[in-house]
């Protein structure tokens, strides 16, 4: 529940917030989503919980800081 309750925290912050850093915007459509699994395995991993949480974020096109001659 510690862990479930970790991941929903984490994916209402970043709804709220698309913008991280005011460089990376999460992006969300049909196929963008936030989704988290949790990995029912208990018993070989206590006292840890494993899950994962998969997002998609646009990053800034890297811009030259050469001219061209």
């Amino acid at each position: 529940m510690m862990l479930l309750n970790l991941f929903e925290r984490v994916r209402v912050s970043w709804l709220k917030r698309q913008v991280l850093d005011k460089r990376f915007q999460l992006q969300l459509g049909e196929e963008q989503q936030l989704e988290y699994l949790i990995y029912p395995d208990i018993e070989t991993t206590l006292p840890y919980h494993k899950g994962e949480m998969k997002s998609v974020w646009s990053v800034p096109a890297v811009e030259r800081e050469v001219p061209w001659e």
